[in-house]
């Protein structure tokens, strides 16, 4: 979806009841997450028919089984190359054999005969390994899953910092062009910087006299400069030295 789709979109949505109490950013972040999930399911469907399980299978509840066991690893997992595909199909394949063929033959016989042969239990036995074989070299057992689990909670969770700090850093990323002197942001992206020591900046922000002659004639307090700068109230001191503004202005 490009921006137009997504602007026209928003203008529709915004004038329905449920999103009146809405911003235009929340909305949009609404269309886009839609739009993401479509897209998603369009691959997934997409994958499904390339990989066509069903023709592994002759009989229909079996293709069923086997499509819907597909469409729940597509949606769960991501399988980047041909051969992950290629173990998906081979383990669907003993999941749907176990489940509709040895699973029913053992109970069709332990309701016959009241036992089931030792043949049967020993190729659900050899099937059962094999499938727990193919889900651990596909990544689908339950600690490589909680590994990656883990993993990507951290992830989110730094994502979801860097979201919170851009909204409230949006002032120290702002400078005026140079050309058209209209304010500017920067978004910042770590591999194009390179990391130095730091050292004592000035801008209209920490560096505002203004503010800190306020503080010294004691109009507003220590406290009241820690607020307006996000700061600690240590960090005033610090920066009534820096500034070198210790006498009255």
């Amino acid at each position: 979806m490009n921006k137009e789709e997504v602007a026209g979109r928003v203008a529709k949505l915004k004038n329905l009841p449920q999103y009146r109490n809405k911003s235009e950013v929340e909305i949009e972040a609404h269309v886009k997450q839609q739009a993401d999930k479509t897209t998603q399911k369009e691959e997934r469907v997409a994958a499904a028919e390339l990989m066509n399980i069903e023709s592994q299978f002759s009989d229909v509840k079996e293709r069923r089984m086997g499509r819907a066991l597909l469409d729940k690893y597509l949606e769960d997992f991501s399988l980047d190359n041909i051969s992950d595909k290629a173990l998906l199909k081979d383990l669907i394949y003993l999941e749907v054999f176990q489940k509709m063929r040895l699973q029913t033959s053992a109970d069709l016989f332990q309701k016959e005969n009241g036992s089931v042969p030792l043949q049967i239990l020993d190729a659900i036995h050899k099937n059962l390994d094999k499938i727990r074989e193919l889900k651990t070299s596909l990544g689908l057992t339950s600690d490589s899953q909680s590994e990656k689990n883990d993993a990507f909670k951290a992830f989110e969770i730094l994502l979801k910092k860097a979201k919170i700090w851009r909204e409230q850093n949006q002032a120290t990323r702002s400078l005026r062009c140079p050309e058209c002197s209209k304010m500017i942001m920067l978004r910042i992206r770590t591999d194009a910087w390179e990391a130095q020591k730091h050292s004592y900046f000035s801008d209209p922000i920490f560096g505002n006299q203004h503010l800190v002659k306020l503080y010294q004639e004691g109009k507003i307090t220590k406290e009241d400069v820690s607020l307006i700068l996000g700061t600690s109230p240590d960090f005033v001191n610090w920066l009534v030295e820096k500034w070198k503004l210790l006498k009255k202005c």
